[in-house]
């Protein structure tokens, strides 16, 4: 995507979470954006539960399409997923891609039964707490 086009995507992402105050239409224009702003093929919000050790998604785009699941859509048990729960923990971001066995094995095997080749997690804070997780998926591996 060229610097001007990802100018005006930002400036379309801002106009648009500015003009709403549905939950549902910001979460949904936030993963829209994400994604094309990178040239993803995806984007994933959740939000983290630290009691439980749980992300809970909360809207994935995927190809054009968005689902939005506020009232709780897929649950991750951070016990299962090491890199999910360092990202969490460190609020540093990680890249995990499907053909480097280094990376976590929970996390390439949900990229391979995707058909999807890297993984980019970025953490949400909030007043220095991590309070969820932004997801950008490619099917290529973007190093």
């Amino acid at each position: 995507m060229a610097q001007a086009q990802r100018l005006q995507a930002l400036l379309d992402l801002s106009r648009a979470l500015s003009s709403s105050l549905d939950l549902r239409e910001v979460l949904r224009e936030f993963a829209t954006h994400a994604a094309q702003l990178t040239g993803a093929t995806a984007a994933e919000l959740s939000t983290y539960d630290p009691a439980r050790g749980e992300l809970v998604m909360l809207v994935e785009y995927r190809e054009g399409r968005d689902e939005i699941t506020i009232s709780g859509g897929q649950v991750y048990h951070l016990a299962d997923y090491p890199a999910t729960r360092h990202v969490l923990d460190t609020q540093e971001p990680v890249q995990i891609r499907a053909d480097n066995p280094d990376d976590d094995a929970a996390e390439r095997a949900i990229l391979e039964r995707q058909g999807q080749k890297s993984l980019l997690m970025l953490p949400l804070v909030a007043r220095g707490d991590t309070i969820g997780l932004m997801e950008i998926v490619d099917d290529e591996d973007q190093r």
